[in-house]
């Protein structure tokens, strides 16, 4: 049995069909299906294009889909608004500005296929152990014991754009890495090729390059987001060319910017933050210095990884003005390109391929 893992899309259709073309052409008839761990859209525009493929592999595979939070928080709520004829509360050049011109450019049979999709599963096959799907952690007390109770002791999650496979307790994690918008310094996109093999589940993860200035030309030749939400079409420019989610840091900041802003409204519009970035999500994200705190516990243990929660982000309740986007972009660009510079981007070391 080998399986194809894909997780946090986020609308990159280039890199998406680069991973299946390299899936196909290098493992071909050996697939038995594909997992897809959430995060389809929402900040490329062409999260519509994405699940039309996904759908279109289910003519062929086995394809088992969750939602990640990009469908619970963007998609699902858009949908929801919709339906009832009401207008959504989501400005254009805002950090929800790609999420409603993603969501605008979906079909209803789109979004209603989203809206069926688990928020969780357990996959099973015949003589081989279940394989639970999640697209963030911590696993809750009662998940814990259900996942003992069955026997089910390998874990695929997503959301921290990172790939990871360890041990934890008496479980296996898996992370197959971020396919459209990595956070790891590392240019390119990742995937997972998970196979049962000597009574065990074992995930080979594999990074690829793909197009990118395909990619960056369907963000520069998008008229709407380009006039109307430039700030997060710069960022997944950038995002592109560093492999860091810079659309996130970029949210980050004008949220931050707005909540000191509120706190001092006498202090100069400069908000020139050492923002510190580190690597990735993983990183000492200053003002962000805790947001990584929660810890997963699994059986007895207390997990060395530290997974990301959505407490962190600074209240939305602070009016955000139009100067504060400008400032709060140049303040990412500025730090990454530091970081660039001094080779500081690139945090962990992709396994070259191994063919099997």
């Amino acid at each position: 049995m080998r399986l194809i893992v894909l997780g946090d899309i986020h609308g990159n259709i280039t890199a998406l069909q680069a991973i299946i073309m390299d899936a196909l052409e290098h493992y071909g008839n050996t697939i038995d299906g594909f997992l897809f761990l959430g995060d389809y859209c929402c900040d490329f525009l062409e999260g519509q294009e994405c699940m039309e493929l996904i759908r279109q592999l289910e003519k062929k595979y086995l394809v088992y889909a969750i939602t990640g939070n990009r469908e619970t928080g963007m998609v699902i709520p858009y949908k929801r608004e919709v339906d009832k004829e009401k207008r959504v509360p989501w400005g254009i050049d805002t950090t929800m500005g790609a999420a409603l011109l993603s969501c605008d450019r979906m079909t209803k049979d789109t979004l209603d296929y989203i809206a069926k999709m688990p928020d969780s599963l357990v996959v099973s096959f015949e003589g081989m152990s279940p394989i639970y799907l999640q697209h963030k952690m911590p696993l809750t007390t009662e998940k814990i014991e259900e996942l003992k109770r069955i026997g089910c002791k390998d874990i695929l999650t997503a959301h921290t754009h990172e790939s990871h496979d360890n041990t934890y307790g008496d479980f296996h994690l898996m992370n197959p890495g971020s396919v459209g918008l990595p956070d790891n310094g590392i240019q390119g996109a990742s995937y997972g090729v998970l196979t049962w093999r000597n009574q065990h589940w074992r995930m080979e993860r594999q990074h690829i390059s793909y197009d990118y200035e395909k990619q960056k030309k369907l963000i520069r030749e998008s008229s709407t987001l380009m006039e109307h939400c430039k700030h997060w079409g710069y960022a997944l420019i950038v995002a592109i060319d560093t492999g860091i989610n810079v659309p996130a840091l970029y949210m980050f900041e004008v949220k931050q910017i707005a909540k000191e802003y509120a706190e001092n409204k006498d202090k100069e519009k400069s908000f020139q933050h050492d923002i510190s970035l580190g690597i990735g999500r993983y990183g000492n994200i200053n003002p962000y210095r805790n947001y990584l705190e929660d810890r997963i516990i699994i059986g007895d243990k207390i997990g060395a990884l530290k997974f990301e929660t959505d407490e962190f982000l600074p209240s939305s309740n602070f009016a955000i003005e139009d100067w504060m986007y400008d400032i709060a972009l140049k303040n990412v660009l500025t730090s990454l390109y530091a970081l660039k510079k001094e080779e500081k981007l690139e945090s962990k070391v992709h396994r070259e391929r191994k063919f099997m």
